[in-house]
This record gives C-alpha cells, structure tokens and sequence, in this order.
C-alpha cells in the first residue's frame, strides 16, 4: 500500500472535506464487498479511491480495506481444494516469470505471475519438447505463494520437488495456507519447502506432525518476525470506520 497522497485543493483553495473523503471510501468499499476482488486488488483499488484525501500534519495515514483473515485451518486436503480463483492485479500480472535453465538444472521463478499466464506458457514449452511435465530443481513460487497465484492445475504440469517461497507476510499476510497446502497435496512426492522468514503465517508449516502425516520437508529461516507488522491481516480492535482501517504509517 503506498502512502495516501496529499489532499488536492479546490479552485477555492480549501482542502476537499473530510466527509467526500470518508464517502469516497464508504463507495469503494460498498463496490468491493458485492466482488471476490484478491487482497492485493482491493488495496489497490482503496488506495485510488483515496487520491486526494486529507493527510495529517506530520504524519502519514494509510486507508486500507480489511486483507480479510488467513486461515488458521491444518486440513491440507480441505486447504488444497479450496476453489481457485485467480489474481487479476495488473502489477502483477505485468511481471515477468522467467524459466533458467543451464547444464542440465532448471529453475522456474514465478515473479507475481498470474497462474493461468503461466499455466499457459507451461504448456506450449510441454508440446514443443513433446512431455507431458516440466522438469524443475526448483520452483521459486509466484507472488510470495499467494493463493491466487498458485493453480492446482500449474503443479500438474510440473516435475518438481524444491519449493521456495519468498516473503516475510509483511503486507498480504503470505504465504496463503491454501497455496502451501496445494504445494504438499499436488507438488510431486515429498515435496520440500523453503521460507527465507519464519512468521506466524508460516510456522505451522514447521510442526512435525504435519510434515509426518502428509509427507512433506519445510525449513525455515530465522529472519526477523513480523508480529508488530501483523495489523494489516490481523487489524486492531479500535476501528472506528467499518471496512476500513485508519493506521499511522511507519
């Protein structure tokens, strides 16, 4: 989310009211709510329904919808399953995936990719080698394994059993437990995963049990945690705006 632009001014000179502004975000939120928009899309379209909008004096505020809550759930079947339903942001579909390959090692880096983008490349490399699966080393997953980005469909195209996943959950509270869950039911036998941080969105991938029952390998660093960084999933119980959540900026 970038910070809230300054307010503009009328040809008066006054700054637009306070009330525009706040009906400005009760519309935006009103459109959202009847939409299955992604997290990420919704911030995006918050943060332009804000343009404008008054800025406090020294400080810099931040508007943002609800990021919705993770799932807490451990039924990596259910999580698995979970009906797929793609990322529509234009940022990240205008990413560039990437597919290196040299001296017999492959490694396919997702960028923020949409699935189905991907899905489709997959596949035409697939009909041009004449395979059925893609062969990887490693695949690093699209958009910090948001499940938006991550198809049940793109991990049957590959041959792979490393996964990286590439976030600290700052902002999108990622990775999604449904796209993790999707990488252990779907990503090849035992596939194992890599989280470059430890964080309350990922620890659980850590629990022994887990990993036993369903066959998988997890390694987490130890990077820094982002607890205090946690309100943009896990917002403070003081919201005096229903829908939206007004927040110092750091």
């Amino acid at each position: 989310m970038e910070p809230m632009a300054p307010g503009s001014r009328h040809r008066g000179g006054g700054r637009r009211s306070a009330g525009a502004h706040v009906a400005r975000r009760h519309e935006a939120h009103a459109a959202l709510a009847q939409t299955g928009a992604t997290r990420e899309a919704r911030a995006g379209v918050v943060a332009r329904a804000q343009e404008g909008g008054p800025r406090a004096r020294g400080a810099r505020r931040l508007f943002e919808l609800p990021a919705g809550t993770p799932s807490t759930s451990t039924d990596v079947d259910k999580l698995a399953d979970t009906p797929f339903a793609s990322d529509a942001a234009a940022p990240n579909g205008s990413s560039i995936a990437l597919l290196a390959e040299f001296g017999g090692a492959s490694v396919l880096l997702g960028a923020d990719a949409h699935a189905p983008v991907l899905v489709e490349s997959v596949r035409k490399l697939l009909r041009q080698r004449g395979v059925d699966r893609l062969r990887l080393d490693a695949f690093k997953v699209s958009h910090h394994a948001s499940q938006n980005n991550l198809s049940t469909e793109l991990l049957q195209l590959l041959d792979c059993k490393t996964y990286g996943v590439s976030t600290n959950g700052d902002h999108f509270c990622h990775p999604d437990r449904e796209a993790i869950a999707r990488i252990i039911k779907y990503g090849g036998d035992r596939p194992v995963l890599h989280f470059n941080y430890r964080t309350r969105f990922n620890d659980v991938w850590a629990r022994p049990d887990l990993q036993e029952r369903h066959g998988y390998t997890a390694t987490l660093s130890q990077g820094r945690s982002v607890e205090h960084h946690a309100w943009r999933c896990f917002p403070p119980e003081e919201v005096r705006d229903p829908g939206f959540h007004q927040l110092s900026a750091r």
